[in-house]
């Protein structure tokens, strides 16, 4: 940090970014020098004829060219190791070696053309041994290799508008930005390019107005959360690194609170913690049997993920040529409806419809009876494809309009579109008004995961007038969703559930603005190099680190001791202030919250093998959205959002919840 500043603009890349690079190149060149003496004197005795001189002459200009370029790359390697992440200045030579080193490459690509030509053109070569000529051939074709590799580089790290660096340098020190400043140009053209990438990522060259409209929105987001950050991909690895080992250090002060507590007895029911009342229904027993309907929503492809041929053998008995269900969108073997059949355990004729559509605002769902509960199901599938990432990206926020609810409550524009969609197609095919009609005596019951999580919570706003006992089940919900009193309305019919360090339920704009002030407060305290951060902090996220469970250690080498806590409260330099009055509509510092009442569960891990261990695997307690306001950078944090985790510590909850209430009843007795 910040990027490096070559030939007059800024790359994708840091001064201290070149060490491991230069390792492996080094290391790939040294074995390529060893192969090369070795070949040469072993094939010497064919080369003395004039075509032999030639070819001795060309291997000689080759080690003598990775000769210099090993030392180059030494010199490299030395400078790029010095000083800590922020400093900038024990690096300043990086850039003139690496101009060196640049500059060694033109006689390397110059004589590389030479043996080309020389090795390859000839047709009557005196060489009489044909081996001879192909290894030689073929250290040619590894030296272009090497020149592509090159060029690949220079293209990854590649700023399309480094150009404008120097122009926001030199504006830096003005106080008053004008109408038209370089980092204003540069933030417009920089959402050009995210937007071309985002039609890219969804191979969309159509020119709707709405979905172009959608692309536009996700591309001023992104470029919000991340024009003002001078940060190349390596920093923020680094960054994230270190936040993660300041959350692991917590969290063993707390496991050494939490040793000196005394232990429950196994026999002792381990009740869900209530930080407020909540209702009946909302229990892990209903929940685990409705995650099974937002699982189910995923179709095939994530079905088979958890297993490909176990899967595969489970859904070929429910596949079929054809079916008479509504609103399919299926491919012709319908392997979707065979999934969702095959989780769920539902009878065809119990799946009133399916939808497997899938756009940008428009997401898959179905609409099933579950007999068990009495209840009609609306199951909204969540985020697995690139037009769902987009969905979630359009974080701007809309008005909730329905009528007989207050004005003014607002929501995540992608997930009220998504929204809106669904009720569109229930409303158009009169699905809920034919279903209740036919069960009169059944409720509403809406339920997602992720990004469909987020759409049933706003349907069942949508539709809470229409059907006033509606209960909806949402599971690892979007933390940036609705508005502060729209979420405490929800409070009386949703059920939010979260498991663990859950990334998703924690992410809105404001806890990423957030994150990333904490992440360079971690960067400016920390002393040491990168490739230190790198190498140490990996190798304990992979392999661990030793914990002494009596005396725990509380402080870590990488870390600085104080953190620097006041990132809120810091300003950046002004060439890193996003022009957001004048250039876009996001507004970062805008608090979107949890719907429902949240349900935490955790998955335990035992203290001590020997002495302490806990006498449950689940511990389950009821949070407040507050308590969602931050990041938790760990290994876990995706892992513990995908749906079958979801559903498979629902699953142990309710199981470990019936035993523990079967043991305290036989103890009783």
């Amino acid at each position: 940090m910040p990027g490096l500043v070559a030939f007059g603009r800024r790359w994708e890349v840091a001064s201290d970014d070149l060490v491991f690079p230069c390792l492996v190149e080094s290391f790939m060149r040294m074995i390529w020098f060893i192969v090369t003496v070795v070949i040469w004197m072993y094939h010497a005795p064919y080369l003395n004829c004039e075509d032999g001189q030639m070819l001795q002459m060309y291997l000689g200009g080759v080690l003598f060219i990775l000769v210099i370029i090993l030392m180059a790359n030494a010199f490299l390697i030395k400078h790029s190791m010095r000083g800590a992440i922020m400093d900038v200045r024990a690096r300043k030579n990086v850039p003139t070696i690496l101009y060196i080193r640049i500059i060694l490459g033109v006689p390397e690509m110059a004589w590389t053309v030479v043996g080309s030509v020389g090795v390859f053109s000839t047709k009557d070569s005196c060489i009489t041994s044909e081996m001879t000529l192909r290894v030689v051939q073929g250290l040619v074709i590894f030296n272009w290799i090497l020149v592509v590799l090159f060029f690949i580089g220079v293209m990854l790290v590649f700023d399309p508008l480094g150009h404008h660096h120097t122009a926001i340098i030199s504006s830096e020190n003005v106080d008053i930005v004008d109408a038209r400043s370089p980092f204003e140009v540069g933030f417009e053209q920089r959402t050009r390019i995210w937007e071309w990438r985002c039609k890219f990522l969804c191979c969309s060259c159509c020119d709707n107005a709405s979905v172009n409209d959608a692309f536009g929105d996700v591309a001023e987001v992104l470029t919000t959360l991340f024009h003002d950050l001078d940060l190349v991909p390596s920093d923020i690895a680094a960054g994230l690194l270190l936040l993660h080992l300041r959350t692991k250090r917590g969290r063993e002060e707390l496991r050494l609170r939490r040793m000196s507590q005394v232990r429950r007895p196994i026999t002792e029911a381990p009740p869900v913690h209530r930080s407020h009342e909540a209702y009946d229904w909302m229990n892990p027993f209903t929940a685990h049997i409705y995650m099974k309907y937002a699982l189910g929503s995923y179709g095939w492809m994530w079905y088979l993920a958890g297993g490909c041929w176990e899967g595969l053998c489970t859904l070929k008995k429910e596949l079929v040529c054809f079916s008479c269900l509504r609103q399919m969108d299926d491919n012709c073997c319908h392997c979707n409806l065979a999934a969702l059949k095959t989780v769920t355990q539902l009878q065809e004729k119990d799946i009133i419809c399916v939808s497997f559509h899938n756009s940008i605002y428009e997401v898959p769902y179905f609409v099933a009876l579950d007999h068990q509960t009495s209840s009609i199901v609306v199951a909204i599938r969540g985020t697995l494809s690139g037009h769902d990432a987009l969905t979630d990206l359009a974080a701007m926020t809309d008005p909730i309009s329905v009528e007989g609810l207050p004005v003014g409550w607002t929501a995540h524009r992608g997930m009220l579109q998504s929204a809106n969609f669904v009720l569109r197609q229930l409303e158009s095919k009169e699905i809920l008004k034919q279903t209740f009609a036919q069960y009169p005596n059944y409720h509403l019951v809406i339920t997602g995961h992720s990004l469909g999580a987020g759409a049933a919570v706003l349907l069942s706003i949508l539709l809470k007038p229409s059907y006033p006992k509606v209960r909806c089940f949402s599971f690892s919900p979007p933390g940036g969703l609705l508005s502060l009193a729209a979420a405490r309305f929800t409070e009386t019919f949703c059920m939010s559930v979260i498991i663990g360090d859950d990334l998703v339920p924690r992410l809105s704009l404001a806890t990423l603005d957030s994150l990333k002030r904490q992440m360079i407060a971690e960067l400016e305290g920390c002393r040491h190099p990168k490739y230190r951060i790198f190498l140490r902090g990996c190798w304990e996220v992979v392999f661990g680190r030793a914990n002494n469970y009596q005396q725990p250690e509380t402080t870590h080498p990488l870390l600085s001791e104080t953190p620097n806590n006041n990132f809120e409260q810091q300003q950046p330099p002004p060439r890193f202030q996003s022009p957001t009055n004048r250039s876009c509509s996001v507004d970062v510092t805008q608090q979107l919250y949890l719907p429902g009442r949240i349900l935490q569960v955790e998955e335990r891990e035992p203290v001590d093998s020997g002495t302490y261990m806990h006498p449950t695997m689940y511990e389950a307690r009821w949070m407040q959205r507050e308590d969602y306001n931050q990041i938790l950078v760990t290994p876990r944090m995706l892992k513990d959002h995908t749906p079958d985790s979801v559903c498979r510590i629902l699953r142990g909850l309710s199981n470990q919840y019936e035993s523990s209430l079967s043991a305290v009843e036989t103890h009783e007795a």
